[in-house]
C-alpha cells in the first residue's frame, strides 16, 4: 500500500471530486471517441470519432459540409434582408422537411441490431448493480481507455512537484490505475477503513462502530455496498456485541432489504439473533422473521 505525500493529495483535492458517474460516463465517452460510433448522415452509413481521434473517421468531411451549408444559409439570409425580401419566402427556400441544410447532416446513431460486422455496439452501462457493470468485458475495455486518458491528466497535476513525490504518485495512483482499472475502481467503491487495532485487533468492533456512526451521521448508509456492509458486520461481530454494535448491525441490515437477506444468510440467522437479541426484546427476530430471512 502506498501512502501519498500530503502535498500530492492536496493537489488532487484541489481539482474537485471525480464521482462514479463521472467515471462511467467518461469511460463510455472515451471508448466511443477512440473506437468510433456507427451512424448515418443523410442516409449514408458513417463512422464518427471524437476528441483526440478527430479526423480518423468520417466526422471531418461532414462537419465541414455542415459549416459550409450553414454559412451559405447565413449569406442568403443577409442578402435577403439587405434586399428587404419577404422573410417567409426565405424560410421556404432555406428549409426542407422542416430542417435547414446543415441540420440535415446531423448524424443518427445506428441501433445495435442494425450494426454491420466489425462495428462496436453501444457500451451497456445501466446495470442494476455495480458488480454487474464491472464484470462487463466491454465496459472493462472502456475503462482501460478512460484510465489511459485520465493518467495523462493526473500526471500533469503533479508535474511541478519534486521527483520523489512524482514517483510516489506514479506508484500509488498511476501504475495501479493502468495495470488493472477495473480492480482499482472496485477497490475504491468497496473501500472500508482498516478497522483493526489494539492487541490482536481487539478494537476492530469499536472502530467499525465509529465508522458506522460517521456514515449514518452523513445520511449515507444506503450508499454502502454489500461488500462494505459485510466487512463492517464481520468486524462488529469480532468482539463482544453490545449496545452500539447491535444498533450498527441492525442499521446496516435495514439500509437495504435485498442486501439484508444475503447478509443474514451469510452470517446465519441464528447467530445474528443470538448476538443482537441477547438482552430484553427481540428486535432482530421481529424485523427479520426466521421464516423469511432464515432460509
Amino acid at each position: 500500500m502506498h501512502v501519498l505525500p500530503a502535498e500530492v493529495t492536496e493537489k488532487l483535492d484541489a481539482t474537485g471530486k471525480l464521482t462514479f458517474g463521472d467515471v462511467v460516463s467518461g469511460a463510455v465517452h472515451d471508448y466511443d471517441n477512440k473506437n468510433g460510433v456507427a451512424a448515418t448522415v443523410a442516409g449514408i452509413p458513417v463512422k464518427l470519432k471524437g476528441d483526440g481521434h478527430l479526423g480518423e473517421g468520417d466526422e471531418k468531411t461532414y462537419a465541414m459540409d455542415a459549416v459550409r451549408l450553414g454559412f451559405q444559409d447565413v449569406q442568403m439570409a443577409f442578402n435577403a434582408g439587405k434586399a428587404r425580401e419577404n422573410p417567409l419566402k426565405l424560410v421556404g427556400e432555406l428549409m426542407q422537411d422542416g430542417l435547414f441544410a446543415a441540420e440535415s447532416l446531423l448524424p443518427k446513431p445506428t441501433p445495435d441490431a442494425a450494426l454491420a460486422a466489425g462495428d462496436n455496439k453501444a457500451v451497456k452501462w445501466d446495470y442494476p448493480d455495480v458488480d454487474s457493470l464491472l464484470q462487463d468485458p466491454q465496459f472493462g475495455e472502456a475503462l482501460k481507455v478512460f484510465a489511459e486518458e485520465k493518467a495523462g491528466e493526473l500526471k500533469a497535476i503533479v508535474a511541478d512537484l519534486s521527483a520523489d513525490k512524482q514517483a510516489a504518485f506514479q506508484a500509488g495512483v498511476i501504475d495501479p490505475l493502468l495495470a488493472n482499472p477495473v480492480e482499482t475502481l472496485r477497490a475504491i467503491i468497496f473501500w472500508t477503513p482498516d478497522t483493526g487495532g489494539g492487541a490482536f485487533g481487539r478494537r476492530q468492533d469499536n472502530n467499525a462502530s465509529d465508522y458506522y456512526d460517521a456514515v449514518k451521521a452523513q445520511g449515507a448508509l444506503q450508499t454502502l455496498s454489500w461488500t462494505q456492509k459485510y466487512r463492517l458486520i464481520f468486524d462488529l461481530l469480532g468482539g463482544a456485541t453490545v449496545g452500539g454494535d447491535e444498533d450498527a448491525i441492525m442499521g446496516l441490515l435495514l439500509a437495504n432489504a435485498d442486501d439484508a437477506k444475503t447478509l443474514i444468510r451469510y452470517f446465519g440467522w441464528d447467530r445474528l439473533e443470538d448476538e443482537i437479541d441477547d438482552g430484553p426484546g427481540s428486535e432482530f427476530a421481529d424485523t427479520f422473521p426466521r421464516d423469511v430471512y432464515g432460509k
